[in-house]
């Protein structure tokens, strides 16, 4: 929309609820120390002054303490009648922005101080969500706020300060949900129209510098001030404000005059500094950043790595997590865009994780160009992405610098082809490792190699690549606490993303050829219970008429169905890699039962640890089902065996060093 007409509507709202703030006044009042102050300052325009009050009020149920400088406004009267509990500071004449929250500040009793401008309105949880922000990190001196317009286009989202001593906005006029925006980090400053402060440090710096009245560069001034002492300002996406950008500005034509001014004396004053700050000519993606983190790695797999995903997806997840304990600065791009929901990106990750989810394979090229000298390393998921990716990331790479790039096999696919040619009886015309040296063929490129078992590691080393580095599965201990006798039925998870998939050809077996053997050994009344994601196109409606078969989908909490059932499967006929879902099923206490193809890539021992059968016999399958599933026993062996095993192989600190060995050692 017209940014005009959004701005009309929003004053046209702000003075319609003028009454109601009359009929229900808008309390401040506190009892004891205020968790944060507020300082607010007005010159006229008293609806929207209003309006930002009320907002504030409802977007936090903490204890404020509202300061409230009015500047030289005509008529004051209204907001004392429609606000309690707020400290009035008057002034007959406009004494600048910059002086009144100065004079502001010396009533300040609290930790935190937060300057708002009276043209806002507060998204919801946004103070809770700054304060949560500052109280994580005792060196942050600042916090600030997405800022959105009338018009719902971006002001800014963090601000750059380059070393000419202009100022600009980061992804100004940009969509609110540009993935570039919605991840936390260190910025150069923050907009004083949402900017939280830690109050101790804010008076120890004497407050905004008053040769930047009566405003302009008061915020970038003493965010850069923090700096030098060394606390540090933080945008967060998850506050956010909306905006009547200068609708409180009753000088338009004398704001540039007054911005070009306070530019000059902003760059003689921190003249030392701004000469490391970057040149506006140069990539912003990089300016965006106060100090350009020193470990900066882009991952490249199918889709953003959400665990419901399955299909190597969990791991992946795990390891970006893992790399960020580490330290490192993380950008996820996906080669197959989807609709994601929003709720699932930025739940599942750490909220200073980048994740440009609108990615495909066709923007790759345009993105490492705008990224150019900005990836330190490159960590691709899959051999199918290398092949896709490798040639416009040399490019973009040597035109810049170099970086590393890593290969993480996740699961060789010529494995689990050769595997379908045996199934299928179909003689191939050349051996595994000539297949597995044509997948890997552009590996050569790559610095180093990952595997996810040691079996697919001594066959990459067959084909004369070297010995990989080996990452598998990473699962904490969580058994569910449901005994044999209260348990009953069969569960299967895994997700579903098509027709010629190893987890649909194992369900359609298990359920056609396994379950009607099965009933007989272990009764009538018992079920197969399917769960996990269903891509779209995918249908298993067939399943549901099936004797037996209860199909749920995906799932969102699985500690409520593994503590009902008995026994997992997984008569995976066709398989690369190592099954997380079997690892899923062992932690949570479930004892498993595998195909021998499966068994083979666990290296977990048959009988004690798990129970294996032929994935081609259905009497065989259903038999070792049974035998778990009747015996009590046997079932509490193999749950205590893998979750020994568990505890021994998957630890979470042992994967964390095994990442950091990838990415420093010298091999």
């Amino acid at each position: 929309m017209d940014e005009a007409a959004t701005k009309q509507l929003f004053r046209r709202k702000s003075s319609e609820a003028a009454f109601l703030h009359l009929r229900n006044k808008i309390n401040f009042r506190y009892a004891d120390e205020p968790n944060v102050s507020v300082i607010v300052v007005m010159h006229n325009e008293i609806f929207l002054t209003l309006n930002t009050l009320a907002s504030l009020r409802a977007n936090y149920c903490g204890d404020i303490q509202l300061i409230l400088v009015d500047s030289g406004s005509t008529d004051i009267t209204i907001v004392e009648r429609a606000v309690i509990g707020a400290q009035i500071i008057r002034h007959e004449d406009n004494i600048s922005y910059v002086r009144a929250v100065n004079a502001a500040l010396k009533m300040v009793v609290s930790d935190y101080t937060l300057l708002i401008n009276n043209d806002i309105e507060l998204e919801h949880g946004a103070l809770a969500a700054a304060m949560r922000r500052m109280q994580s990190n005792e060196n942050i001196g600042a916090v600030g706020a997405k800022i959105v317009r009338t018009n719902g286009r971006l002001q800014e989202a963090g601000s750059i300060i380059y070393n000419d001593g202009y100022c600009a906005g980061y992804m100004r006029d940009g969509s609110q949900n540009t993935p570039e925006t919605n991840f936390v980090r260190e910025v150069d400053f923050c907009s004083a129209a949402f900017l939280l402060l830690r109050t101790s440090i804010f008076k120890r710096l004497g407050g905004f510098d008053l040769r930047f009245a009566p405003a302009y560069y008061e915020d970038a001034d003493i965010c850069l001030r923090m700096w030098h002492i060394g606390f540090h300002v933080i945008y967060d996406p998850a506050v956010v404000i909306r905006h009547f950008e200068f609708g409180t500005s009753s000088a338009f034509g004398a704001k540039d005059l007054m911005m070009s001014n306070n530019r000059r004396i902003f760059y003689n004053k921190h003249k030392a500094t701004l000469r490391y700050q970057r040149h506006r000519s140069n990539n912003t993606e990089i300016a965006r950043f106060h100090r350009l983190p020193s470990r900066r790695i882009l991952v490249i797999e199918d889709h953003v790595p959400l665990r419901h995903l399955g299909a190597g997806h969990t791991r992946t997840n795990d390891i970006i997590r893992a790399m960020n304990q580490l330290g490192y600065a993380i950008t996820i791009y996906p080669m197959i865009e989807m609709d994601y929901f929003m709720t699932d990106l930025y739940g599942e990750f750490p909220d200073n994780v980048e994740i440009i989810a609108d990615g495909n394979v066709d923007k790759l090229p345009s993105f490492l160009e705008r990224r150019a000298a900005y990836y330190e390393k490159i960590w691709i998921c899959r051999t199918h992405n290398l092949d896709k990716s490798i040639d416009c990331i040399v490019d973009s790479t040597a035109k810049n610098h170099s970086v590393d790039i890593i290969l993480d096999t996740e699961a060789i696919s010529s494995v689990r082809l050769h595997q379908q040619h045996i199934n299928n009886g179909i003689i191939s015309s050349t051996t595994l490792l000539d297949d597995i040296s044509r997948e890997l063929g552009k590996a050569s490129s790559c610095r180093k190699i990952v595997a996810v078992s040691s079996n697919e590691a001594a066959l990459i080393e067959a084909c004369g690549f070297g010995a990989p580095l080996v990452v598998g599965h990473i699962r904490d201990l969580a058994l569910t606490p449901s005994k044999w006798s209260e348990r009953s039925d069969i569960l299967f998870v895994g997700s579903f993303h098509g027709a010629d998939t190893p987890n649909y050809e194992s369900v359609k077996w298990l359920c056609e050829d396994v379950l009607p053997i099965l009933l007989r050994y272990i009764g009538s009344d018992a079920h197969i219970t399917i769960v996990g994601y269903i891509a779209p196109g995918i249908d298993l409606e067939y399943l549901r008429i099936c004797r037996g078969v209860q199909l749920f989908g995906y799932v969102d909490k699985l500690w409520d169905v593994y503590n009902a059932h008995r026994v997992f499967v997984a008569p995976t006929r066709i398989a690369a890699g190592i099954p997380y879902k079997v690892f899923e099923a062992a932690s949570f206490g479930v004892p498993t039962v595998v195909s021998n193809v499966l068994n083979d890539q666990l290296g977990w021992k048959a009988g004690s640890e798990t129970l294996a059968a032929s994935p081609f016999d259905p009497d065989e399958f259903a038999r070792a089902i049974a035998r778990v599933y009747n015996d009590e026993a046997v079932w509490n062996s193999i749950r205590d065996g893998a979750a020994q095993w568990l505890e021994a192989h998957a630890d979470r600190r042992n994967y964390q060093s095994e990442i950091d060995k990838i990415f420093n050692s010298d091999s």
